[in-house]
Order: structure tokens, then C-alpha cells, then sequence
């Protein structure tokens, strides 16, 4: 039976004691809490590949250049939470390429899937004078390389007709429209089938539209109802064990943490940061934008 898990990204800014939900996707297939570890520790080691400053400034062109004065309706943290979410899915497409790219395997170059959007997005490119911008890394470049597809061959205004704005950003890193296990972007809440809830949050010294800081990315384990796998305290205690969504045995949660220990992530607690900072609403979030504004069925 497949482990399916529910993703939540938070923006911490220290600078304004401010913390807001800036993305969330579901996972089906292998979403276990040691993989959303093995996920964090990829994305610190992208983020220091970036040397901890964030290009932002590219999903905001993406955006705005696609949703007009619709953009002004999304979180000010969304652009760096999607960034986030583009690196995830290139890490996942690497890891996994070895086992998709079979399906072309038999076909002539010019007819592979890869290989035509590769040469639609180079064409649109050259003709609009969009440079794609390349680190020399192939998670990251490949990130880039979905901003380059929604910018120039998979508008949003000509996907709007069939698909809500988060399915949106999960074609534009996908090779086709087909979806396959792993990260998948589309859903506004969380589903009712998910083992595990998963909260990385990103801590910034201050958020900005350009080269986002990130200090530091901490995580917290919950089960599918949001109680806490690795509880701190007494009273998180009786609520993981009150949560029968997921059984953990001893030797399971002291792995759990183990992992966090030698990987040096930081664990976070929602709750906890809820006393010190505060948590920004979004009517984006809550499906409640003026009428004007359009994010898709």
C-alpha cells in the first residue's frame, strides 16, 4: 500500500515575527517521514549549492508576466514557497529519470517528449529573447527550466480553461500531462487519505522579491490529523497518542529521531511558533478572492 502525505510550506520571517503558509501539495507512493527528511536535507544542500540566497526574483517574473493584476492576490510568500516546490519536483524528476525515460527509449529523437518541449521552450526562447538562467547544477537548472516552460510554451491563459492555477505549476514540470506518482500541486486542502502531514519551514531574516535569504529550513512530523510524531512536550504527547491516524512503536520514532539528529535538521512545531510569531491568513488559500481575480476552476 502506497504512503501518501500532505506537504505544507511556511515562510518564517524574523524580521516581522511573521509566519505564513506559502505552498502545499499532496504525495502519494513513498511520502514516509524518512523520505520527508532525506527531502529537507536535499533542499539545504540545493539552497546551499544557491549559497543560501534564493533566486526568487524568476517565479515572480513568472507570475506577474502570467497573472497580471491577478498576482497581487496571491501571499507575498507564494513565489518563494513555489520555488520551492519547482525544486522539489526537478530533485524528485532526477532521482526518478532513470526509470521514466524507458518510455521514449524506442521512439526517434525528434518524436521524445523531452526532447520536443526541449526544443519548443529553445525556439519560443530565441524568438522572444528569454534567457533561461543556468547555475550548472541539474536539479537547479532543471527547476529553471520549468520557469522557462510557463513563460514561453504553457501559459496560464491558455491552460485556465481546464486546470486551478496550483495544477497549472505541476504541468509546467512535467514532460507531459501525465501525472505520476510523487509531488502533485492542485490541491487548495488536504486530503482525506494522507498517512502523514509533512511542515517544512523556511526561515528568513526578512522576505524580499529578489535573492531571498533562507537561513534555515526546519521540519515538523505529524500524523494525517496534524498531531506531532516527535512530540516535545506533555501536552503534544497526549494528543500523538490520542491520534490513531498512524501507529508509531518506539523503535520507529526513536529512528525518526535519529535521522533529524545526524542530518542536524531543526525540529519545528506549528503551535509553538505560533506563540512568538504571527500567523498571516491568506484569502488565496481560503478560496475567498474578489471575483475579479482569476486562479482557474
Amino acid at each position: 500500500m502506497s504512503t501518501r502525505g500532505w506537504y505544507e510550506y511556511y515562510v518564517v520571517d524574523e524580521g516581522r515575527k511573521e509566519l505564513a503558509l506559502a505552498f502545499q501539495f499532496y504525495k502519494w507512493g513513498d511520502a514516509t517521514p524518512e523520505n520527508a527528511i532525506g527531502e529537507v536535507e536535499t533542499l539545504r544542500a540545493l539552497t546551499r549549492k544557491l549559497n543560501g540566497k534564493v533566486p526568487v526574483q524568476h517565479v515572480h517574473e513568472l507570475l506577474r508576466d502570467n497573472l497580471g493584476p491577478a498576482f497581487d492576490h496571491l501571499p507575498a510568500e507564494f513565489p518563494l514557497g513555489g520555488y520551492y516546490f519547482l525544486l522539489q519536483r526537478a530533485a524528485e524528476e532526477h532521482r526518478l529519470y532513470p526509470f521514466r525515460s524507458w518510455r521514449g527509449a524506442d521512439l526517434p529523437r525528434e518524436e521524445r517528449p523531452d526532447y520536443k518541449l526541449g526544443f519548443e521552450v529553445g525556439e519560443a526562447a530565441v524568438a522572444r529573447g528569454f534567457r533561461i538562467p543556468r547555475t550548472g547544477d541539474p536539479v537547479i537548472d532543471s527547476a529553471h527550466f520549468s520557469i522557462a516552460v510557463g513563460m514561453l510554451v504553457r501559459r496560464w491563459e491558455a491552460c485556465s480553461t481546464e486546470l486551478n492555477f496550483l495544477t497549472w505549476l505541476q504541468f509546467i514540470t512535467q514532460i507531459t500531462r501525465e501525472v505520476d506518482m510523487g509531488c502533485i500541486a492542485g490541491h487548495y486542502e488536504r486530503p482525506w487519505d494522507v498517512s502523514f502531514l509533512y511542515r517544512f519551514m523556511f526561515r528568513v531574516p526578512s522576505l524580499t522579491d529578489v535573492d531571498q535569504r533562507v537561513k534555515r529550513i526546519d521540519v515538523e512530523l505529524c500524523t494525517g490529523g496534524g498531531a506531532p510524531l516527535l512530540p516535545t512536550s506533555r501536552r503534544a504527547k497526549r494528543r500523538a497518542d490520542a491520534d490513531a491516524d498512524v501507529e508509531l512503536d518506539a523503535p520507529e520514532r526513536a529512528e525518526l529521531r535519529r535521522l533529524l539528529a545526524s542530518s542536524r535538521i531543526a525540529r519545528a512545531a506549528l503551535d509553538e511558533l505560533r506563540t512568538t510569531h504571527r500567523l498571516l491568513t491568506s484569502p488565496f488559500w481560503e478560496r475567498r478572492l474578489p471575483r475579479g481575480p482569476y486562479l482557474g476552476p
